[in-house]
């Protein structure tokens, strides 16, 4: 045991006394064994000051100089214990001896204990109890546990010792001359009756021993019979109370430890002390869990000492425990904190490096990127730090979409550190970065070169994976699915087996291979059921099977799904080709009722606006005009930059036309026209505008002429389609008809059919109609002005005409030869 001996030595020092002490020297000495430190000083200082009597002065600063001992102020003891004058009485010049060996003990300077102990008499009684044990301890600390155990033991046994002597006998012992032997004196001096001091520390020895050799059930009876017992001497108080909390800790009871400390830190006065044990709280706060509770301790402490080691390891602690829980925000801070006060170069350097990374998780990438790029530039030359700072810099620059400045870092790594284990990793995320940059086929060489020069790395295997998907995003189709098959082939047990053969089904897909891709479908769910990209690959099952013609297939396939996985991020994107199946397949009620299911306001917004749109087009498709008007209407409300907010526009005006609210459709086709000028709706809108104006003529004939500029602005535009061309020519026949301008009318009509007769080869069946229209028109016009050879030319046109109405045309041509006898 290697405490300090000043309580049995002043009470040495009392017994001697011939003359009762003053009061205030019982009441230093009082408080000194209750361990009230200050006011022992207090009380021992002013005995100092006041005593006539130099006995009592004398004991008095030797009192004065325990307290300086018990306080860890060894060298204010030292100071006092020099100042003192010449020993009143022999026997306190042979406690100040005592005591100053005690001290160099306490410094562990064993020459300086024994050259005290060396001027020292012979002694007897308990002066020489003390002297013995301090020579023991002088050549314990020398190395020479024989010699001490020799002059400990004398001739006799352990056990025949006096108790205190077993005690220092075992403290010689232990750990590594008798191991055993100590273990047997503290258990024997834990179960007898000894002074409660003997016992005492007998109990927290074996409670030591047992926290080293990881036995805490073990520690744990010694130590409750201390601190539940009564009369806890004040010296082993100290040594207690960390064995306590150390067992505590061991047993995962942090929390519990935590209050142990706080209430440890009121009963050790030392400020360096009560650092650390405010350092180890929040330390044990932080592994219980407690992350908030321990910060606000940390404030305080930095707070009330600034910048000390023990406050700082903490501090760095609790930042990594609230990154690795991602509270990330929090971690920010207790970084943040760490550097705005502490200077040590090491935890600045871990401090950045995490406050960094914390940029990174919050995707404050400039601030990570500037970050990594200090700890670059400042870190040792070859050092593992610097590599990887300018690894992660490069990362940085790429979430940045900086691929320039990526690139550039990813080279210079390549450079550097070419025999860095990472090299292989590197070099794809080159390939990436030179992919990004639009050059496919240098990234596909950089993949390559991996391959070539580590065809054993983990990384080889990923290359070959990368080039197959870089040929897929490139369009490169064909060459993709061969790149897939080359993987598959090389690692049929390969990490990546699941996300190569469902990139092999896409790519199958969208090449309209369609039994290929669903063989790989299914082949994914079936040997890898528990695959995150098992999902995906059913989610496609239905879809293909619908394209391939297999509609019931398709349905159960896309049911299935639904049922298995409710809340896939696939699912909407299932439901939502289900809808669109049902609206290819004519089953427009269904349709808008799933379309309508996919608006619910928690789905993200570009999928509800669409749905919205295809709610409203199955609505239009089934006649359901107010609801496909308030769809239409939605759909742009919600997302107006919509590839189909355009269509949506022109849709809202072909329902407004459909029930018959004509002003607000040409005000909906004018807001397309203008808004909308290079769209391919321009000119369907504007001959949907000319409708609505000649519907409108009926009752006012000024319109007529708003419907014939309408009309001849699609004719005469070289950007219009050649049916919506035929489509405006004819209506502006019919416009002209309308205004009693028949001949103009009938003029416009043959221009009609003569360019429908020029182009019927190249043309849409749609234009047909129009063309059938323009004929009957004109055809009839003639019979009435009884211009039968003009009405047979124009029936001539419908005959050659290819249309299934050919036959109707010679029909006519010879009725109308025969009726009014016409040869030639």
């Amino acid at each position: 045991m290697r405490f300090s001996l000043w309580i049995s030595l002043f009470s040495v020092s009392l017994t001697l006394l011939a003359e009762d002490p003053q009061d205030a020297l019982a009441q230093a000495e009082t408080a000194l064994q209750n361990r009230l430190d200050h006011l022992a000083e207090v009380e021992f200082s002013a005995v100092v000051a006041e005593a006539t009597d130099p006995l009592v002065r004398f004991d008095a600063s030797l009192g004065l100089a325990r307290v300086y001992i018990a306080q860890g102020k060894l060298a204010a003891a030292v100071e006092l214990l020099d100042a003192l004058p010449e020993a009143p009485r022999a026997d306190s010049l042979f406690s100040l001896l005592l005591m100053r060996a005690d001290i160099e003990l306490l410094k562990g300077n064993a020459a300086g204990a024994v050259a005290y102990l060396n001027r020292l008499p012979i002694l007897s009684g308990d002066l020489d109890l003390q002297r013995k044990r301090l020579q023991a301890r002088s050549l314990d600390l020398q190395g020479k546990q024989e010699e001490a155990v020799r002059l400990l033991k004398g001739e006799a046994a352990p056990e025949e010792l006096l108790p205190i002597l077993q005690l220092d006998l075992a403290d010689v012992w232990y750990p590594e001359v008798n191991p055993e032997g100590a273990l047997e004196i503290w258990t024997r001096l834990s179960e007898g009756v000894f002074t409660d001091g003997v016992t005492q520390q007998a109990l927290l020895q074996l409670a030591r021993h047992a926290l080293v050799t990881e036995e805490p059930d073990q520690a744990r009876l010694p130590l409750e019979k201390l601190t539940s017992g009564k009369g806890l001497q004040a010296e082993l108080e100290v040594e207690v109370y960390p064995a306590y909390i150390r067992l505590l800790e061991k047993e995962g009871r942090y929390l519990e430890a935590a209050e142990f400390l706080k209430a440890y830190d009121k009963i050790v006065e030392q400020q360096a002390a009560s650092i650390s044990l405010q350092a180890l709280r929040a330390h044990d706060l932080i592994r219980g869990g407690d992350l908030e509770t321990a910060s606000q301790e940390l404030k305080k402490a930095i707070a009330l000492w600034g910048d000390q080691a023990d406050v700082a390891r903490v501090q760095l602690f609790l930042a990594r425990m609230y990154m690795e829980q991602d509270k990330l925000a929090s971690a920010k801070e207790a970084y943040q904190a760490y550097l705005s006060v502490f200077t040590s170069p090491e935890g600045l350097q871990e401090a950045e490096t995490g406050l960094a990374a914390v940029y990174e998780g919050l995707m404050e990438y400039a601030k990570a990127e500037r970050l990594y790029d200090k700890i670059f530039a400042e870190a040792e030359e070859g050092s593992a730090l610097k590599a990887m700072m300018l690894l992660k810099a490069g990362d940085m620059a790429f979430a940045q979409k900086n691929f320039p400045l990526a690139l550039d870092r990813y080279e210079l790594f390549l450079e550097l550190y070419p025999e860095h284990e990472r090299v292989p990793q590197v070099m794809i995320q080159t390939a990436t970065v030179i992919a990004g940059s639009g050059s496919v086929t240098r990234a596909l060489n950089v993949l390559s070169r991996i391959l070539l020069k580590y065809p054993d790395s983990p990384y080889a295997e990923k290359a070959m994976l990368q080039q197959a998907i870089l040929l897929q995003q490139s369009m490169r189709p064909e060459q993709a699915l061969g790149a897939y098959d080359r993987y598959l082939e090389l690692y049929p047990e390969g990490q990546y087996v699941a996300d190569a053969m469902t990139d092999k089904g896409i790519t199958a897909y969208r090449l309209g291979v369609f039994d290929l891709a669903l063989r790989q479908f299914k082949d994914v769910s079936m040997k890898f059921p528990n695959h995150p990209r098992v999902e995906q690959a059913q989610s496609l099952i239905g879809w293909t099977n619908y394209l391939m013609g297999k509609d019931e297939d398709a349905r159960e396939a896309g049911r299935k799904f639904l049922k298995n996985y409710p809340d896939s991020p696939y699912a909407n994107e299932v439901r939502f080709w289900m809808a669109e199946m049902a609206y290819n397949r004519g089953e427009y009620p269904l349709a808008s009722e799933s379309f309508q299911a996919l608006t619910a306001p928690d789905l993200p917004l570009p999928l509800r606006a669409k749905a919205h749109y295809l709610a409203g087009r199955s609505q239009l498709a089934n006649k359901q005009l107010e609801g496909a008007l308030l769809s239409f209407v939605t759909a742009r409300e919600l997302d107006g930059k919509a590839p189909f907010a355009v269509d949506a526009l022109f849709y809202t005006g072909d329902v407004l036309t459909e029930l018959g609210r004509f002003d607000e459709a040409i005000l909906i086709f004018d807001q397309l026209i203008r808004n909308y000028p290079d769209s391919y709706l321009v000119y369907a809108a504007r001959g949907r505008m000319g409708d609505c104006q000649y519907t409108l003529g009926e009752k006012d004939a000024s319109r007529y002429l708003e419907a014939l500029n309408s009309y001849k602005l699609v004719e005469e535009s070289k950007d219009a389609g050649l049916e919506l061309r035929l489509q405006a020519m004819y209506k502006v026949g019919r416009t002209l008809n309308a205004l009693d301008r028949q001949g103009e009318g009938r003029r416009q009509h043959e221009k009609m059919i003569q360019m429908y007769m020029e182009n019927r080869r190249s043309i849409g069946s749609d234009a047909a109609t129009w063309f059938l229209r323009a004929v009957m028109s004109v055809a009839q016009s003639y019979e009435q002005e009884e211009e039968y050879r003009g009405a047979i030319r124009i029936y001539e046109k419908l005959r050659d005409s290819g249309l299934p109405q050919a036959e109707e045309g010679a029909r006519r041509i010879e009725d109308l030869r025969r009726e009014q006898r016409i040869i030639f």
